[in-house]
């Protein structure tokens, strides 16, 4: 048989007649998805743009990592240590691993990609064409949540998003791009992601703002993926305390406590807990980027966008609910939103409009000139367009940034194997692709009511 490890000098006493070794473990099998060579070349097609653009465009990679367990390991036992401790303070784990139910620490990532290499660097596909260098690292945002006290949802991550991309925004880079898991949290079908994103985009006054994602079943292509585990190593031996210092059980196993002393005591577990985690983290890079933790103190008053279970209501509930005169600005909000994007299968996006009524776009003229220009040119940016030289290939960024064809009037998804198969074709009267039947029907009541019914009759 073959030599486990060939590089070794103990290799030379196997023949390698039969080509069977034992092999090193691999996980990185993926189910076979129609759609995946639709999404990764949207991605692609963003990661150059912004490397092209890299004054008016800023790209971030979003996504939550394994939830850091309290009362025991936080990261698996099975990371190998990589630190030098001495011979008599070696670390000695519990010989069972019994975590306390529900004692569990959410962190969401945000990394901002940032290029290595000069503007313009070219490189090479498998069959030769050009294509823009793009950088697959940057600096990484790390928030902590307590899960009993908060949950990851799209409100959250507009949260944690709106200084970063103020402070973009600031420097000139009002074109933004969100590259996410496309998971519960981030659905681009949802309305509450819409109208998050649109809050986003308009409170943060870009130009410009686009969230797609890898296709189901492939989201370890995203790149903050590439940082968990070497953060999990950081981790490694790492035992979060569930209880109140001076005390032996933790709050949730003391049967003498009321709601609220619980609550308290598991406020000060949970606030001691995520800021250890911090001090661990604290000045440790990941490819020469600077890691940046922080957290939420548990039952702190929520800033910035705190309606998410108001709109959850109003938007995935019947869509009568909207004609409730309190929700009245919800339903103004959405119809906001759709004026402004435009919703596919694969991207969901917001650009400034041209139209003088507007109050919001007349009023801050366009700063990344050049991005929406893209987009307003070709209609079909960021959907890929099939090549017609290379069968079975998309036309690359930089053929689309020199296309002379007016894309104006061909479907942008089209080259899509879901979007064909739905068979439910876009909306005729907004930017609009429909993910279902359910979707198209709630989004004509819910947008286009009045016009439906007009063209019924």
């Amino acid at each position: 048989m073959k030599a486990p490890h060939e590089g070794r000098f103990a290799s030379k006493r196997y023949e390698g007649l039969i080509d069977a070794k034992i092999p090193s473990k691999r996980n990185d099998f993926r189910e076979e998805n129609r759609d995946d060579h639709f999404h990764r070349a949207v991605v692609k097609y963003m990661r150059e743009m912004c490397s092209h653009f890299q004054s008016e465009c800023v790209v971030y990679s979003c996504d939550n990592m394994n939830k850091l367990k309290v009362g025991t390991l936080a990261v698996s036992g099975y990371h190998q240590l990589n630190r030098i401790y001495p011979s008599e303070d070696r670390p000695n784990y519990s010989d069972h691993d019994f975590p306390t139910p529900g004692y569990l620490i959410i962190p969401s990532g945000y990394m901002k990609l940032e290029p290595k290499v000069e503007k313009g660097t070219i490189t090479k596909d498998s069959i030769g064409r050009d294509h823009i260098e793009y950088p697959v690292t940057g600096p990484l945002n790390i928030v902590l949540r307590a899960q009993p006290f908060a949950k990851a949802t799209i409100e959250t991550h507009m949260n944690d998003l709106k200084p970063l991309l103020k402070s973009d925004a600031s420097r000139g880079q009002s074109f933004a791009v969100l590259i996410a898991d496309g998971g519960p949290d981030w659905n681009i079908t949802s309305p509450l992601t819409q109208i998050a994103c649109m809050r986003l985009w308009k409170d943060c006054g870009l130009d410009g703002l686009v969230l797609t994602s890898f296709s189901a079943g492939n989201s370890a292509m995203n790149p903050i993926e590439h940082a968990w585990a070497p953060i999990s190593k950081l981790l490694t031996g790492v035992t979060l305390p569930d209880k109140v210092p001076g005390e032996s059980l933790p709050p949730c196993k003391q049967r003498n406590l009321s709601e609220d002393e619980r609550k308290a005591k598991e406020e000060i577990v949970f606030n001691e807990a995520m800021g250890r985690v911090c001090q661990y983290l604290h000045g440790k890079q990941f490819d020469g980027h600077d890691i940046n933790c922080s957290y939420v103190k548990c039952n702190a008053p929520q800033s910035g966008y705190k309606d998410h279970e108001e709109l959850r209501q109003a938007l995935v509930g019947p869509v009568g609910n909207l004609e409730n005169h309190r929700l009245h600005n919800i339903r103004n909000d959405y119809t906001f939103a759709v004026k402004h994007m435009d919703r596919r299968l694969a991207s969901l996006t917001f650009l400034k409009c041209k139209e003088r009524t507007c109050e919001h776009c007349s009023l801050q003229p366009v700063k990344s000139v050049k991005s929406v220009e893209l987009f307003r040119t070709q209609a079909t940016f960021p959907s890929p367009l099939a090549c017609k030289e290379f069968d079975g290939h998309f036309i690359t960024f930089l053929e689309y940034l020199n296309l002379n064809q007016n894309t104006v009037d061909l479907d942008p998804e089209i080259a899509m194997p879901k979007y064909n198969n739905l068979k439910l074709g876009r909306c005729e009267f907004c930017a609009y692709s429909f993910a279902s039947k359910a979707d198209l029907e709630r989004h004509k009541k819910l947008v286009h009511s009045k016009r439906w019914q007009y063209k019924k009759k």
